[in-house]
Order: C-alpha cells, then structure tokens, then sequence
C-alpha cells in the first residue's frame, strides 16, 4: 500500500541508506555515525535499510549491485551507458524488494529518496552521481594522503550533501570554483576535504536555498558542517568517536585509510596501553597519598 500522507514543511524528509559492495569499510562504524545524524538535525531521517547482499534469490534487484560488484577495480572503460539504464531501473526494482520482502504488514511505508554508499568505481571516475530519488556515493577512489579528515569522518557529511540535492535540486552542479562550500561541484574525490574541513555554504547557495524555502536545511547543514565536535575525543566514554574507536574498532582521528594499518593500529594500542598506564600510576599516586596522610594523622 502506498503512502499517501502529505509531507508538511516541518516533517524530516526520510532518506533510505543502502550498502553496494563495500571493501575495507568499517559499515558499522558508518551506520551508527548517519543514524547519530537524526539526533543531531531534524531535516532528514536517516534509516539503514537491509544489505543488498541478504537476498541473493532477488535476481533483478541484484542486477544493478552485480555490476557495480564487477567495478571493484577501475579499468577505464566501464560502461557508462550499460551504468545509466541499470541506475534508472534500480530504485523502483528496490523499492518493490523492500516491500515485498521485509515491509508487508508494517506501518511506515518505505522511504522514496536513497543514497547508495560504495567503494565500487562509477564511470568517470565520479564520486557522486544521481538519478531519480537516488544518490551514490563513490569512496574507490579514496587515499590515504586524502586524509584529514579520514574517510569516516567524511562520510556524514557526503550523506548531508547528497540529503540537500534530493530536497533541493537546484543545488545540483551550482559552481565551479573549490570554495570549501558543501555543494562544491568538485569532479574529484581528493577534494571533498575541503567541504568537510571548512564547512561553509557560500552565499551563492545559500540564495537558492532561500529561494526554494530551504532556510531550516541551511541552519541544519551548518550545524553538522560548523559544530565538527559532536564527533568528541576518544577518550570522553560517551562520544561518538570513543563509541566508533572502542566498541567498533575504528579510530576517527588515527586512521587515515578504509581500514586502520598495520602502524595505525600498533599507533591505536600504544595510545589505549599508555591511557591505562597513566590511569593507573595516577591512582596509585593518589592511593600512596592518602596512606602517606593516614599515617601522619595517627601519628
């Protein structure tokens, strides 16, 4: 059944994330740091919806994933036209798979805007590209040297910008010019740093986003871009880069690839062991104290 209610202008827009083929990404990791977006912003309700890979049986939902499965390695000649039919048809296929497979019976209908993560190459060599009420974001092409900030700590705010284009898509390919702003055209990964880094969005953008009503996305998108320490540190227990480092194996501000390496998780150990040494010489030092001051006091 479809839903018919209407959104009104204070209700989040949902946006659906789906997982292609993923090599050395820490997905949970990615999944909790999204879903802390909805605590974060009202504008959009992030929701992670089912592997691709849970249902192999579904031949032609599976059909646009097994050619991006077959785009792990860039040869520079993947099929443009062959990606564009098979992107087309994609979302309505999934769509129909997400109802019939895991949605019957609910309540809440499934979401009509996606964004596609992947670390399989698109043609071009692009990292974004849409179509219809679908976004994919490409990570093939990420380095090491791309990092601060690493591919993590990026990612949140890809999502946030492809979120904009499906609410606003006036702000699809604005400028050319690198202005650090979130909808920088960028044609290169290497370069969506700068949107992470230095969280604008230039007056240029902000006027069609007042044009198309879109002031409450703007003042959302600011905060997530502007406030960067709602990641936390690492060694305050209840933020999201201690939960991602401690319960999830990955260490925002020390990894700088897809994966931790070797070195970078000898460094992640060194900087836990020696955390608890210091913990535990500092107690010792207090527990010395106090007894040193027991002493004095009974004599």
């Amino acid at each position: 059944m479809v839903n018919t209610k209407k959104v009104s202008p204070s209700d989040p827009i949902r946006v659906g994330i789906i997982y292609g083929p993923l090599r050395d990404i820490n997905e949970t990791a990615v999944s909790y740091l999204i879903t802390h977006l909805n605590r974060l912003q009202s504008s959009f309700e992030y929701e992670i919806l089912p592997h691709y890979a849970s249902d192999l049986v579904v031949a032609e939902e599976m059909d646009f994933m097994k050619w991006l499965a077959k785009s792990r390695h860039y040869t520079g000649d993947n099929d443009e036209d062959s990606f564009n039919n098979k992107l087309s048809e994609f979302i309505d296929i999934y769509r129909d798979y997400l109802k019939f497979n895991y949605a019957e019976g609910l309540k809440e209908d499934v979401p009509n805007h996606y964004i596609l993560i992947t670390t399989a190459w698109i043609p071009g060599r692009r990292y974004f590209e849409s179509s219809k009420n679908l976004c994919i974001l490409s990570l093939a092409a990420w380095e090491k040297v791309m990092a601060p900030p690493s591919v993590i700590e990026s990612i949140p705010t890809l999502v946030m910008r492809a979120s904009a284009a499906i609410a606003c898509p006036e702000l699809e390919r604005v400028h050319l010019g690198t202005k650090g702003c979130i909808f920088d055209y960028g044609h290169w990964l290497v370069d969506t740093r700068y949107k992470v880094l230095t969280g604008i969005i230039c007056k240029y953008c902000s006027t069609i986003m007042a044009n198309a009503g879109q002031e409450k996305m703007r003042e959302d998108i600011l905060y997530i871009l502007r406030e960067q320490e709602w990641f936390g540190t690492s060694d305050n227990p209840l933020s999201p880069a201690s939960i991602v480092s401690k319960i999830m194996g990955h260490d925002l501000f020390l990894t700088r690839g897809l994966k931790p390496g070797h070195w970078e998780t000898f460094r992640e150990n060194i900087v836990k062991e020696s955390t608890k040494e210091l913990v535990r010489i500092v107690a010792t030092i207090v527990i010395a104290g106090i007894l040193i001051w027991v002493g004095f006091q009974q004599t």
